[in-house]
């Protein structure tokens, strides 16, 4: 059975995120240098519930570093919604977190890509960053939060961001792609850290509604992480297929013992799909698909993506972001703006 840690964050974030990782033995999974943060960076907005806060990636750093690691790179890539990785660590603060470690920050889109065979159901020939191809360990730092397509995102769909931009294409098959690329990973893949300090409910993963948890987990086990998440949101994970699929894969186990703090018990709103990507899904299932996704007019649709959220954002995401940032967890989060 599995160990999954569990921390309430009072007046530290970064002492929060350093009780959970000892709780969950990080250093006996942890051995050498040339560690990747994989973190979820998918907006150049301040939507706290959307992205991984920059205290939660502080508090890990703080950790290796103590330990003596130096070779220490923190990573996300592009979105097909044009969403640019580099703007967004420097508009949520992730630039300052790695200033103040001394630490690199990588767009994952902009390094080399190797091509590569893996033996996966879905995913057999594929490009992969040299980043984290050659990083001896990766610590995934996902947020909490519902997901429109996969019912939530958290550790396993965190890797999702190691495929290249144009991902979207493995949409149908998204749950056994998130087995295979997991699996091939999963020799790097040793450590998790989740960033439930503000989560999200409803039409995740970005224009949901944000709901203060106020919480960090840990575990070497990123299927019993996402089952203890789907716990506290108060869903069956059970019934998440890409829990199901990891666990039937051997990646992991649903089964796990909670140390450190007990799991909060919320009520989140079921998992929605929002109008960008309920047209997607409809798109793929039509004797269009082919011209719309595999044509340049994808790029038209890319395009009116990034003016879908950007307007939601105005209409509805702007409210949600000062109301968390006033919040004490918001006020963590300012102090890495100055």
């Amino acid at each position: 059975m599995s160990i999954v840690a569990n921390v309430k964050v009072d007046d530290s974030a970064v002492e929060a995120v350093g009780r959970v990782m000892e709780l969950a033995n990080w250093k006996k999974y942890i051995k050498k240098d040339g560690i990747v943060l994989k973190v979820n960076a998918v907006w150049d907005r301040i939507m706290p519930c959307c992205t991984t806060t920059p205290m939660v990636i502080d508090g890990v750093i703080t950790q290796l570093k103590k330990a003596g690691f130096k070779d220490i790179t923190i990573a996300d890539g592009n979105t097909p919604a044009y969403m640019n990785a580099e703007k967004s660590f420097a508009v949520l603060g992730i630039n300052n977190v790695a200033k103040k470690h001394n630490v690199k920050v990588i767009n994952l889109s902009h390094g080399k890509f190797i091509p590569m065979k893996i033996k996966g159901k879905v995913v057999r020939d594929i490009r992969l960053s040299e980043t984290l191809l050659n990083a001896n360990h990766i610590i995934t730092l996902p947020v909490m939060k519902t997901h429109g397509i996969t019912k939530i995102t958290g550790a396993i769909k965190n890797q999702w961001g190691c495929l290249p931009d144009i991902r979207h294409t493995f949409h149908v098959h998204v749950n056994t792609v998130l087995a295979d690329i997991n699996e091939f990973f999963k020799p790097k893949l040793t450590f998790a850290v989740m960033d439930a300090i503000f989560a999200m409910e409803g039409e995740g993963p970005k224009s949901g509604d944000p709901v203060v948890v106020g919480h960090v987990l840990a575990s070497n086990d990123i299927v019993s992480l996402d089952s203890a998440a789907a716990e506290i949101m108060g869903f069956n994970p059970d019934e998440i297929e890409q829990i199901v699929s990891l666990e039937n894969r051997g990646i992991g186990e649903r089964n796990f013992k909670v140390v450190g703090d007990p799991l909060p018990k919320h009520n989140f709103k079921k998992a929605q799909q929002n109008l960008a990507i309920t047209v997607e899904m409809k798109l793929r299932h039509t004797p269009f698909e082919n011209f719309v996704f595999k044509t340049s007019f994808f790029e038209f649709l890319r395009v009116v993506t990034k003016i879908y959220y950007d307007i939601w954002f105005e209409l509805k995401g702007r409210k949600h972001s000062r109301e968390m940032m006033r919040t004490k967890y918001g006020r963590m989060w300012s102090s890495y703006l100055k």
